[in-house]
Order: structure tokens, then sequence, then C-alpha cells
């Protein structure tokens, strides 16, 4: 698949959002009534987020000078962090970061017993503007290779492994980086990839919006 083709498949997702021509003060999420059953309530809250979801008009310098302060905010406490007490359905465990009641930030974690997968999404009001991806897996294969299974019992400690990273900009030209353990790769990249991320950004958001708790953050 062509990076050209994927990058035209992001934009697609934003341009079908009937709010994308309006402003985030245009629209007030409706209320969901409390004595819906929590799933109910928050796949609810999760499609008012995704038809809210538009694309952000900020150019790729605005956006890259946004994330820096935020990440500057993030690192010196400046914003405040709130935990989702249980397991994010999509992220793992869960933590939203808020200025002014605004929620600027997501992280979430998803461990195994091999391996973990890190997601970090950057909001802007209602547009998600830049998303990251961290895969740490064992590389099977090499283990396999080294240590059939007919001549050796397993051993996790003799795992490799391999950190793949996505970094995903979105905005007026939607940029894709894609490397491993630092190599950079081709930016072609499997377009339902892209929409699960946003996808699961916008439950991430649903389900912080449903529930928190504060939360004291290590620097």
């Amino acid at each position: 698949m062509k990076p050209t083709f994927v990058l035209l498949i992001i934009m697609l997702f934003f341009s079908c959002d009937p709010s994308s021509n309006k402003s985030d003060s245009d629209h007030d999420l409706p209320e969901v009534s409390a004595e819906q059953p929590r799933w109910e309530k928050l796949n609810k809250r999760r499609q008012q987020y995704k038809w809210l979801l538009s694309q952000s008009k900020l150019s790729p310098i605005q956006m890259d000078s946004l994330v820096k302060i935020m990440d500057q905010k993030q690192k010196t406490g400046k914003f405040q962090a709130f935990a989702y007490p249980e397991k994010s359905t999509c992220g793992g465990a869960l933590t939203g970061f808020y200025e002014e009641d605004q929620l600027v930030m997501t992280k979430a974690k998803n461990s195994g017993e091999a391996g973990y997968t890190d997601r970090l999404i950057y909001w802007n009001g209602n547009h998600i503007i830049k998303m990251i991806l961290l895969e740490h897996t064992p590389d099977m294969d090499e283990y396999f290779d080294k240590y059939p299974l007919e001549k050796f019992e397993f051993d996790m400690d003799k795992l490799t492994y391999h950190d793949k990273r996505y970094e995903i900009t979105l905005g007026t030209k939607p940029k894709i980086e894609i490397s491993l353990d630092g190599r950079k790769l081709s930016n072609q990249v499997d377009s339902n990839l892209v929409n699960n991320l946003i996808d699961c950004g916008i439950f991430m958001k649903a389900e912080l919006e449903m529930e928190k708790v504060p939360k004291v953050e290590s620097r």
C-alpha cells in the first residue's frame, strides 16, 4: 500500500465527519442517562466523540511546536493527571493529562508476559493532532531458530526484543514515520492500523470522560 493512499484514507476519515466545518465551541455533548448500563453509556459517549472529531487545521510547524510545549509541560508537572480506574478496553493502564479541565494528552500501556504496547496521543480540543504507538515485542522466529523446542525448554530470559515505533501526525498534511530499533523503515502502513489507533484514542477519551481519579505523577 502506497503512503499517499494511506494519507488519503486518514484525510477521508476526518472529511466524512459532519462537524468538520464547525468550531469546538459549536458543539455540546448530549447528556448520557445515569440509568443506562455502563457499557452502553461508554459506547454512546464514544460515538458522540467520534462524531465531534474533526481534522485539525494546524500546519505541521504549528503541530510540532504544540507537541513540544505539551511534552515540556507534562515533564514539569504543569498538567493535572487522572487515571482511568479500570483497564482501558483498548489501551490498558490509562492516564489522561488535563489543562484547565481540557484533555491534552493520553498515555496508555498494555503489558503482557512478553512485551508491551505504549500509546501516546496528543489532543487539541476535539482534534487528535499526533499519535505514537510503540510495540515492544519478542522476536520469536529468532528464538526458535536458536533454541528449537525439540531440543530446549522454553526460556523467556533468552528472548530478544525489538521496538517498532509508529509516529502519525494528523492535520492539513498528515505524516507517518515508522522505525524499528531506531532504524527508519518504509512509511508504508496498513490503513486499518491508522483507523484503529484513531478509534482507540476516541474510546480512551470516552472512558476518561465517564470515570477518572486523580493520579500523582512521578517525575
